[in-house]
């Protein structure tokens, strides 16, 4: 090379790589100056599991948070979307890292929450929002109780409720016994036994309610994260402080009994009755921290009932337990003395026991009926499971206390310590149904389904109803109710056979709730053995409306976004409710206001997708003006269903499955005036007599008497601000309750989309060139 050359592409070499060099260095700014603050952990994690509430919400960021002006602002939701009860105080910037954002949170219990977070960089003045969602193992009640149909208790609190209840009884039983069963004729040392009997029971007691949060920090629900005592002493429920309080009172009493003797009672004879009413306070406490009493109906009578009820079978136990571990001392010195005491111990505890056995088990079946939604739940749940075992064990135990009572009618002066061996194996079983109890008091009542499916199968094709479809996407979700669900998507090709996993390139899912701000961009999928795509264990904690956007991408395809709208609890899964509050007057206005704007419509278009929840989906184009220009009212309908693999129909001559036909138009129509032209599959027009066409004027009737009015969301509609307000339309005997979103057009009140919910009915529609021209006219190739 000649050395001019060599010198040239030198200078030319430097001036590239100078170039390089600063186009490098703007992207790299022009990349920093782009990028936004995200959160890069956060406490609760995401989608986390907890073994107790938290205390505080901590987020770590990408980039310095700015303070003021909103920033940082954290809201904490319940599953109704309400920050009832939930305190979130002091949000800030921790001052050693300006990344690290805290906020002290109160009134968390058990269940599905969502954090609701805003934040401004320091570093770019970019404002940004979000949300996630975590989960309380557990249930406000007690620690270590089960939170859902199915689910185990724990066993170490079914442990510690057992010897609590056990505790307690026994020094309820020990205060009362010596004024109601004895008769005060017991000698000091029976006396003694028993107030010793009252603080050992106590103290047992005592031991195992202060257990708990200890035990729950230790043995926390399986792939719950392990909490710390500060956290899980600050979840307890309030009624689980009656417990300890009471309980040293009760150990408290019991001493000064043991230690004073006589002179105790002497000193205060209202001591005993003091003391067994303080010991029934801690088993107070322990109804009031089970399931039964959770109940939101029937809350008038199902209290009561739980507390009755824990008193009597407590007294019952109790009772049967001093007993007999007085029987000897008792009765031998009746014996001795060759004469039935004043007031025979067992005579009377069989008097105390019939009645306390009668209210015990009158109760615990009012608490069964009331917590059992059918009678096929009896044997059908673990619940009742559980419930006839102990039924069983008490059968026994009601056959020795007949025993009892036909042996004291029968040979009052002759008991001597006959019954004394049969009374303690009363006592033991009594033992096992108490355990029964537990086991019981923290297990889930069994629910029961109405609804139609199991899970929900939404689908829609990724066209508007014209030649373009090519996509047949599916989204199911499981069990469509807030809390943990399973989202799993199927991609299939426009006649519903399977497109192969290796054609697709990624899936991947935004959730949004539209009644709040909350909502979960990039939510990523994984393959599954089926070809479909799945995420599992994400928190939809909020009830109401959801939007999940399923993002297909295919190699050299440009990507696919199709939104699929759905209600939580979704009611053809878990059931319709029959009612709902009246909601905000706000939201009243706007949906009075988009109301209006729909009836008074005179030409629209809109799209329609109808979607079964079993796979099924028909999408629908349509077309129709109201005749208010002086032309006849008309119509244009054009349709085409989708059906998944799975449902194709059956060829009868060769038994096996073809793929459902569809055409650029497998059912069109068109109506104008009296006459109705219809066709299928693009075959020929079929001329008829046209049934009436409601017009927009009448389609306010489709929502009389809507009720349980929420605002939600303002989002663009096609490039138009649009507030979001639900609510319900309750059923008749002839039509089931419809659940609707409107997105209500901000300054002109149209409805601009429309989403509803119904018995296998979700619908999505979407309205377009609404008072435009639109000429309808007959077909071109009719006969």
């Amino acid at each position: 090379m000649p050395a001019c050359h060599w010198i040239r592409a030198r200078r030319y070499g430097s001036a590239i790589a100078a170039i390089a060099l600063v186009t490098f260095v703007v992207l790299l700014i022009a990349a920093g100056t782009d990028a936004h603050a995200y959160i890069v952990r956060s406490s609760p994690p995401e989608d986390g599991l907890l073994g107790a509430p938290p205390q505080s919400i901590e987020l770590w960021t990408s980039e310095r948070v700015a303070t003021g002006a909103g920033s940082p602002a954290i809201n904490v939701l319940n599953q109704d979307g309400s920050s009832e009860g939930i305190t979130v105080s002091n949000a800030r910037v921790d001052p050693n890292d300006p990344r690290h954002v805290v906020a002290d949170v109160g009134g968390i219990g058990a269940g599905t929450f969502t954090v609701v977070w805003t934040v401004r960089s320091e570093d770019d003045g970019h404002t940004l929002n979000g949300s996630y969602a975590f989960r309380v193992a557990g249930t406000s009640r007690a620690p270590g109780a089960a939170s859902v149909e199915g689910e185990t208790p724990r066993a170490w609190a079914v442990a510690t409720r057992w010897l609590t209840f056990l505790g307690a009884a026994l020094a309820a039983a020990g205060f009362l016994y010596g004024s109601f069963i004895a008769g005060g004729v017991d000698s000091p040392a029976t006396d003694r036994r028993r107030m010793l009997s009252v603080v050992v029971g106590g103290a047992v007691a005592l031991i195992a309610t202060i257990a708990e949060p200890f035990l729950q920090t230790q043995f926390p629900p399986e792939g719950a994260a392990q909490p710390s005592l500060s956290d899980a002493i600050a979840g307890l429920p309030t009624a689980w402080w009656l417990r300890p309080v009471a309980l040293v009172v009760v150990i408290v009493l019991g001493a000064v009994a043991l230690t004073m003797g006589e002179k105790a009672t002497r000193l205060s004879p209202a001591l005993p009755l003091g003391g067994g009413a303080v010991a029934l306070v801690a088993l107070l406490g322990l109804a009031l921290t089970s399931h039964a009493s959770a109940r939101e109906t029937w809350r008038i009578v199902a209290v009561p009932s739980i507390v009755l009820h824990q008193w009597s079978v407590g007294l019952w136990v109790g009772g049967l337990a001093q007993l007999a571990l007085s029987w000897p001392k008792g009765k031998a010195r009746a014996e001795a003395a060759g004469e039935v005491p004043r007031a025979d111990p067992v005579r009377q505890f069989s008097r105390y026991a019939l009645v306390l056995a009668v209210v015990g088990i009158g109760t615990g079946v009012l608490n069964a009926g009331l917590v059992l939604p059918t009678l096929r739940s009896l044997w059908e749940s673990d619940y009742g499971v559980v419930l006839i075992a102990k039924v069983l064990i008490l059968v026994p135990v009601l056959g020795l206390a007949t025993f009892h009572r036909l042996w004291l009618h029968r040979f009052a002066l002759r008991v001597g310590s006959a019954l004394r061996s049969t009374v303690r194996v009363e006592a033991a079983l009594v033992l096992l149904v108490v355990l029964g109890g537990s086991i019981l008091a923290l297990m889930a009542p069994p629910t029961v389904a109405h609804g139609d499916l199991k899970v929900i199968d939404l689908a829609a094709p990724t066209s508007d109803g014209t030649n373009t479809a090519d996509l047949l996407v599916r989204l199911q979700v499981k069990p469509a109710k807030p809390g943990n669900n399973e989202l799993r998507v199927i991609v299939a090709h426009a006649d519903g056979s399977p497109m192969p996993a290796d054609q697709i390139a990624l899936v991947r899912l935004g959730l949004t709730s539209l009644d709040h701000d909350a909502s979960q961009p990039e939510v990523a999928t994984t393959p599954d053995a089926t070809g479909g795509f799945v995420s599992q264990g994400i928190q939809l904690s909020l009830d109401d409306w959801w939007r999940v956007d399923v993002l297909v991408r295919r190699l050299g395809v440009e990507d696919v976004s199709v939104p699929f709208y759905f209600r939580l609890p979704d009611p053809n899964v878990n059931g319709f409710e029959t009612s709902e509050p009246a909601g905000s007057d706000d939201a009243r206005a706007v949906y009075e206001r988009g109301l209006a704007g729909m009836t008074s419509m005179h030409t629209v278009r809109w799209t329609q997708r109808l979607a079964s929840g079993s796979g099924i989906v028909v999408l629908s184009d349509l077309t129709l003006r109201d005749g208010s220009d002086g032309q006849p009212v008309a119509e244009a309908n054009t349709s085409n269903e989708f059906v998944p693999q799975a449902l194709w129909k059956t060829d009868p001559a060769t038994g096996s499955p073809v793929p459902e036909s569809v055409s650029p138009a497998d059912f069109e129509q068109i109506i104008i005036g009296p006459t109705s032209w219809q066709r299928e599959g693009g075959g020929p027009w079929v001329t008829g007599e046209a049934g009436p066409v409601p017009i927009p004027s009448d389609w306010g009737s489709n929502y009389d008497g809507a009720t349980g009015f929420h605002l939600g969301r303002t989002e663009d509609v096609n490039g138009v601000s649009a507030q979001i307000v639900t609510f319900l339309v309750p059923g008749t005997d002839r039509i089931a309750p419809a659940y609707y979103a409107w997105w209500v057009a901000t300054d002109s009140g149209r409805v601009m989309q429309e989403t509803m919910v119904s018995r296998q009915h979700y619908m999505v529609y979407e309205y377009f060139d609404i008072n435009q021209p639109l000429p309808i006219a007959p077909p071109k190739d009719a006969t």
